[in-house]
């Protein structure tokens, strides 16, 4: 009576069980052939589970590693050259694919020659068409921006050249860092270089409080 359906397997057997109805029946007891089948289809679906679950833990590690990562890096550059064109971009560690390193170096070449080339003068309008739609409209309203220029060159640059000879590139050279430290300390930045003369400004809207 304490024992289930499941539990227990009923056998016909006799020459005459189809025919006459005679036959002889035989029951056995199954319940640890069941038991057996049961902890074995738990170890399968446990064994099934810790397959996918690490089959996850790699697949997103890789994921991470060669796609995910190296798109919200170069995602992070773009963006921070978009807020600040002339900000100082910072430095990732090489990713593993060469063609991401290659177009990291890319987006970083761009930047620096946007830098150099439009300069602190540019910055707004570079940082609007990034944060925009990307093209620039040579025709949009502008705004009106006060700039404060200066120049300064080095005297008798000729007679130092004869004497300087090779040197002279370093002498120019130290020059230089003089000025544009000098120069951005003040709230300034050097616009051109043109041999031995510079060319410095200062732009904003209050430039009183500056110089």
């Amino acid at each position: 009576p304490n024992v289930r359906n499941t539990e227990y397997r009923s056998i016909l057997a006799g020459s005459g069980c189809e025919s006459a109805g005679e036959c002889s029946t035989g029951a056995f007891f199954i319940r640890p052939d069941n038991v057996i089948q049961a902890q074995f289809s738990l170890y399968l679906i446990a064994f099934v589970i810790v397959l996918l679950f690490m089959g996850v833990i790699l697949f997103n590690r890789i994921s991470m590693k060669y796609c995910i990562a190296p798109i919200e890096k170069l995602f992070t550059i773009v963006n921070t050259f978009a807020k600040d064109p002339m900000q100082k971009l910072e430095s990732f560690e090489d990713d593993t694919l060469d063609e991401l390193n290659e177009l990291e170096r890319s987006i970083r070449k761009v930047a620096s020659l946007l830098q150099v080339g439009i300069g602190l003068a540019g910055r707004d309008t570079i940082a609007r068409v990034m944060r925009t739609t990307g093209d620039i409209n040579p025709i949009a309203m502008g705004h009106k921006v006060n700039c404060l220029f200066g120049f300064c060159d080095i005297r008798q640059f000729t007679d130092a050249t004869e004497c300087l000879q090779e040197q002279v590139m370093l002498f120019t050279n130290s020059v230089g860092y003089i000025v544009h430290h000098a120069v951005h300390d003040c709230g300034g930045f050097a616009n051109k270089n043109i041999g031995d003369a510079f060319l410095v400004a200062w732009t904003g809207d209050k430039l009183e409080s500056r110089i």
